[in-house]
């Protein structure tokens, strides 16, 4: 006769987390037991019942390695909303610090929006 330790069910990360020594991504469905809570994940029956809403996952849902080829085709503001959002959210030191070295890399450059005529000599 089992126990409820011994049952298992299909889960789905609402966010980003770990389960058994593995990182589970946003949106993937993985198998814990029963008995398994946090407040990163629902059992997928809730999900396939619409009970609970699983959201499309951002841009920095995504994992560094895929968020960081992306950034050179930020623009410096959307860099910056970028770095608040990180700050904000999951604070991943190592992305941080790679998006505050490409605003600094390219503190120069203007926006489009902010590409108008300011300059009070023409």
């Amino acid at each position: 006769m089992g126990t409820t330790l011994d049952k298992h069910e299909a889960k789905v990360a609402l966010k980003t987390g770990f389960y058994d020594g593995r990182l589970v991504e946003a949106n993937e469905t993985f198998v814990a037991p029963v008995s398994f809570t946090g407040k990163w994940f629902v059992p997928k029956s809730e999900v396939d019942s619409g009970a609970v809403a699983v959201n499309e996952p951002g841009f920095l849902d995504q994992p560094a390695k895929v968020i960081i080829p992306a950034l050179p085709e930020k623009s410096v503001r959307e860099l910056k909303a970028l770095i608040a959002e990180e700050q904000a959210g999951q604070a991943r030191k190592g992305l941080l610090a790679i998006m505050s070295d490409a605003v600094a890399n390219r503190i120069g450059e203007l926006d489009p929006v902010d590409d108008k005529k300011d300059d009070v000599f023409a």
